[in-house]
C-alpha cells in the first residue's frame, strides 16, 4: 500500500468502526489490483497447456546446455 493508503486506513481503524475483517479485504483488493497482471498471464498460461508445455520445453534445453557443461568442467577435476 501507498503511504497515503496507510495512513487513511490507520484513521479509519483508530476512528473505530473499521477492524481487522476490513483491513483483510482492504489488502486483498491491494493484491489482487497489483498482480492483475501476472494472474491474466497464469491464467493464459494455464489456459494453454501446449504453449506452456512449449516454454517448459525451451527452458529444460537451456538447462540441460548448462548443467552438461558444468558436470563436464567437475568431472576433469
Amino acid at each position: 500500500a501507498s503511504v497515503d493508503e496507510i495512513a487513511m486506513m490507520r484513521t479509519r481503524y483508530e476512528a473505530g468502526g473499521y477492524g481487522y475483517g476490513h483491513a483483510k479485504k482492504a489488502l486483498l483488493e491491494l493484491v489482487l489490483d497489483k498482480y492483475a497482471k501476472e494472474r491474466e498471464i497464469f491464467n493464459t498460461y494455464m489456459a494453454d497447456a501446449g504453449s506452456l508445455e512449449e516454454i517448459l520445453g525451451r527452458g529444460e534445453e537451456k538447462a540441460r546446455a548448462i548443467a552438461v557443461s558444468k558436470m563436464g568442467e567437475v568431472r576433469e577435476k
